[in-house]
């Protein structure tokens, strides 16, 4: 299952997506990616909102953790996610996998 957010006003302002499973990790989570927010609202704090919102989910459906595959270091720290390990993404690259444990 994938579930797709899309906001937009007059443009796209963000975009998210999270689905059960990811292949480089081999197994079944609940994972998020391409979270993307146009930089003029990153003050209105919506990437936060948008991985709130899907731990939620996560939790309503029996999900203990989820994982932010990302070539970003030093941003998904502040949303509870520590660093797990280096993955070889779909496009044979290196992303970092971060891990967020959730209080069921």
């Amino acid at each position: 299952m994938l579930k797709t957010f899309l906001g937009k006003m007059s443009k796209i302002i963000f975009y998210g997506c999270f689905g059960h499973g990811y292949l480089p990790i081999g197994k079944r989570y609940l994972w998020q990616s391409c979270v993307f927010v146009t930089e003029e609202y990153h003050v209105h704090k919506i990437s936060e909102q948008l991985i709130d919102f899907a731990n939620v989910y996560a939790k309503e459906n029996g999900f203990n953790r989820t994982y932010i595959p990302s070539e970003h270091v030093g941003l998904y720290e502040k949303y509870g996610y520590h660093y797990h390990k280096d993955i070889v993404n779909l496009g044979n690259g290196i992303d970092r996998l971060y891990v967020k444990e959730l209080r069921l």
